[in-house]
């Protein structure tokens, strides 16, 4: 079972649109540089969120939990710093045997 972090990622420039995605690495400087090469914008870390359960089931929790916001693939619409706070307490509450994705 992969543990690892879940990021909330957006640019200055256009706010609203945030990314939330997991590394397995606690440092994310590197995912922040490779999300960075595509994008036009600088790219500003919002929130970082370890979880001591699987990662990738995590992820999906916290975006099942978003679909509301939800822009496209992993990217969601909204203010990033209430997202951030979502994010934060979905990944702090989440347990496996009570979140289930229907």
């Amino acid at each position: 079972m992969a543990t690892g972090s879940i990021y909330v990622v957006g640019s200055l420039e256009l706010p609203e649109y945030i990314k939330i995605g997991c590394s397995r690495s606690l440092n994310v400087s590197n995912r922040m540089t490779e999300l960075q090469c595509g994008n036009p914008f600088q790219l500003h870390l919002w929130g970082l969120f370890h979880t001591k359960h699987n990662l990738l089931q995590t992820e999906r929790w916290v975006h099942y939990k978003l679909l509301d916001l939800k822009y496209r693939s992993e990217w969601f619409k909204g203010d990033p710093q209430e997202v951030s706070s979502i994010v934060e307490r979905l990944v702090k509450t989440y347990a496996p045997h009570k979140c289930k994705i229907p």
